[in-house]
């Protein structure tokens, strides 16, 4: 690896210009992977959120809540209105 300051300060040969644009670019895709991630897990985090704030009208009492868990079949009653 050899550093020429009369270029700027930039690497002249081949290896190490290579090795520095592969760094490059496996930092941006790192960057990429981990974006993706944290986007899918926010998404995720909201759907599951949504499923399970489901308030549903009892049709044999109307004055009873009910509430639908994520993954339950059971409703279970919440109270009266």
């Amino acid at each position: 690896m050899f550093f020429d300051y009369k270029k700027n300060g930039k690497f002249t040969d081949a290896f190490s210009i290579r090795l520095h644009r592969d760094m490059l670019l496996l930092g941006i895709f790192g960057y990429v992977i981990v974006f993706a991630t944290f986007v899918s897990l926010f998404i995720l985090l909201k759907l599951n959120s949504l499923n399970i704030s489901r308030i549903y009208l009892n049709r044999n009492d109307p004055n009873k809540l009910l509430l639908r868990a994520n993954r339950f079949i059971l409703l279970r009653p919440l109270g009266e209105i």
